[in-house]
C-alpha cells in the first residue's frame, strides 16, 4: 500500500504519542536520546544533534504467533500409566480415588521464574534510563549557557529519579533472596523440633525409625542450608585477603556441615539393606508384577453388586464399578529404590513396602502393619461387556441380551443384540476390604501368587 501515515502528539515533556497506520507506539526520553514502545517490540534510540546521526537498537519484539492447527488422537490406556505415576509421584497424595477425575498432574515449571524475570526486566530498564539520564545531562553541561529549556531539565530529573529507583529495587530483591533462605532454614529448624517431639513420644520402633529417617534428612537439609552461604563467604574472603580468623571460621563451618551429614547418614533407616537377597528378588518380582496390573487396558473398583431383577436377562448380578487407575510412589519419609504399589481408597493410601504396609492419610498421620496381615485373593469371573471392549481381554463367547431357558435368543425382544462375554480378573485386598475387576485377568492371577510368595519369605519383626 502506498498511503502512510505518522503523526507524533507531544502529552508531556519528554512523553509522545507516535500514531501511525501500524499503530500506536510511545515514545519517552528527550532529543537524543530516547526510549520506544508499541506493537512491533521495544528500542532504544540515540543521536548526535544536528549531525543526522544516530543509533536505533532493538531491545525485543513481538514474535508472530503461527497459524493454529488442530489434531485429533485417542491415545490408549494401557500406554497412561507410565505418565500418570511420573506425574503424581511427588509428595502429595492422590485421596479418594473412588472419584472419576483423581489425578493430580504436577506440572514442572519452565522457563524464567517470576524473580528472575522482574530482576531481568530491572537492569533493562536500569541500563535505558541510565543512558537517557547520562545522554540527557552531557547535553544540559553543554548547553550551560541557558539556552536549555526547562522541559529539558524535568526531563533529565525524571530519568534520573527512575534510575535511582531501579537501582534500589535491584537492592531490595538481592536480600529477599537472602531473607528467603533465611527463612528456609527457620522453618526446617522448626519442622526439626516437631520431629523430635513426636519421636519421643512415639512407642512403635518401626515408626521410630522412618520418622528418624525423615529426621536426618531435615538435619543435612538444614545444615546446607544455614552453612553453604557462610561457607561461600569465608571462601570469597580468604580468595582476597587471607586471614587466620577467615580461616577458622571456613574450618568451623565445613566441620558442623560434615557432622551434620555424619548424624543424617546414622539416621538412615536402609530398609532395602536389611533384605535378603531371596527377599529383594522376591519384591522386586511383586513390583514388576505390579507394573502389568497397572498397564492394564480397563480397570474398575467394585462399588456393590447386585441381583438382575429384569425378566429373560442374560446377566444374572449387576456389578456397581466405577473407573480405577492403580498407581506407585513412596511414602514421604521412606524412599525406596523401588515403584512401591500404591493402593489409595477413601483417603487412604497403602504403600506396600517389601516387609510392612504404611496406611497413611497425611504425612503426620500413618500406620504400619505387617505385611502378613494382608491378603490377596483372586477370581475368574465372565462379563457381558455391552462397552467398549478392552485390547487386552479375553473374550469366552457371545450371549443375547435376552435369552431362553436353553441359551437361545428371546424373540419377543425386538432389541436383543448379540453382548461378547469376556473374562475378567477379580481382586480383592484384605484386610482393606476392596474388590477391583481388571480387564487382563492373567496380571489379577500371577499378582496374587506373587504377594503370597514374598509374605512367605518376608521376615517381619518389630525392630529394638
Amino acid at each position: 500500500m502506498g498511503l502512510y501515515f505518522r503523526k507524533r502528539i507531544k502529552v508531556a515533556p519528554g512523553f509522545h504519542l507516535n500514531l501511525s497506520r501500524r499503530g500506536i507506539s510511545a515514545s519517552i526520553g528527550r532529543r537524543g536520546a530516547s526510549f520506544t514502545i508499541g506493537s512491533r517490540g521495544a528500542h532504544v534510540n540515540a543521536s548526535i544533534p544536528g549531525t543526522g546521526i544516530y543509533y536505533r537498537q532493538r531491545l525485543w519484539s513481538k514474535k508472530r504467533k503461527p497459524n493454529k492447527k488442530t489434531y485429533s488422537f485417542r491415545t490408549h490406556s494401557s500406554h497412561m500409566f507410565s505418565s500418570r505415576a511420573s506425574k503424581t509421584y511427588n509428595q502429595s497424595f492422590n485421596s479418594h480415588l473412588y472419584d472419576d477425575q483423581n489425578y493430580n498432574y504436577s506440572k514442572s515449571d519452565s522457563g524464567i521464574t517470576g524473580k528472575g524475570c522482574a530482576k531481568g526486566l530491572l537492569w533493562v530498564l536500569l541500563v535505558i534510563n541510565g543512558f537517557v539520564f547520562l545522554v540527557g545531562s552531557l547535553e544540559l553541561f553543554l548547553n550551560s549557557d541557558g539556552s536549555a529549556q526547562t522541559s529539558d531539565w524535568i526531563v533529565d530529573c525524571f530519568f534520573g529519579v527512575a534510575t535511582i529507583c531501579c537501582i534500589l529495587l535491584l537492592i531490595k530483591l538481592s536480600k529477599s533472596k537472602t531473607l528467603s533462605s533465611k527463612k528456609q532454614t527457620e522453618d526446617l529448624a522448626r519442622q526439626i523440633e516437631y520431629l523430635e517431639k513426636r519421636i519421643e513420644e512415639e512407642p512403635n520402633p518401626l515408626k521410630v525409625r522412618i520418622l528418624n529417617n525423615q529426621l536426618g534428612n531435615l538435619i543435612s537439609n538444614e545444615a546446607h542450608s544455614r552453612l553453604t552461604p557462610l561457607i561461600e563467604v569465608q571462601s570469597k574472603k580468604m580468595s582476597k585477603n587471607p586471614k587466620p580468623e577467615s580461616e577458622q571460621l571456613l574450618q568451623e563451618y565445613e566441620s558442623e556441615l560434615n557432622e551434620a551429614k555424619v548424624k543424617a547418614e546414622a539416621m538412615v533407616y536402609d530398609i532395602v539393606g536389611e533384605l535378603t537377597e531371596e527377599e529383594k528378588k522376591n519384591y522386586t518380582a511383586f513390583c514388576e508384577k505390579y507394573r502389568v496390573l497397572c498397564n492394564s487396558d480397563k480397570a474398575w473398583i467394585v462399588l456393590s453388586k447386585e441381583a438382575n431383577s429384569e425378566n429373560k436377562a442374560s446377566v444374572k448380578t449387576i456389578n456397581r464399578k466405577r473407573k480405577y487407575y492403580f498407581n506407585v510412589g513412596n511414602f514421604d519419609y521412606l524412599q525406596v529404590p523401588f515403584d512401591v504399589p500404591l493402593i489409595s481408597i477413601s483417603g487412604i493410601n497403602y504403600y506396600f513396602y517389601p516387609r510392612f504396609v504404611i496406611a497413611a492419610r497425611t504425612t503426620d498421620d500413618f500406620e504400619i502393619m505387617p505385611l502378613t496381615d494382608f491378603n490377596m485373593t483372586c477370581r475368574s469371573v465372565r462379563f457381558h461387556e455391552e462397552g467398549e471392549i478392552p485390547l487386552d481381554a479375553q473374550k469366552v463367547g457371545e450371549s443375547y441380551k435376552y435369552v431362553n431357558k436353553d441359551g437361545s435368543p428371546d424373540k419377543r425382544y425386538f432389541d436383543n443384540p448379540l453382548i461378547p462375554v469376556l473374562l475378567y480378573g477379580e481382586l480383592s485386598i484384605e484386610p482393606i476390604g476392596v474388590t477391583f475387576q481388571v480387564s487382563n485377568n492373567q496380571s489379577v492371577i500371577e499378582l496374587k501368587n506373587s504377594f503370597n510368595v514374598i509374605k512367605t519369605s518376608c521376615y517381619w519383626s518389630h525392630p529394638n
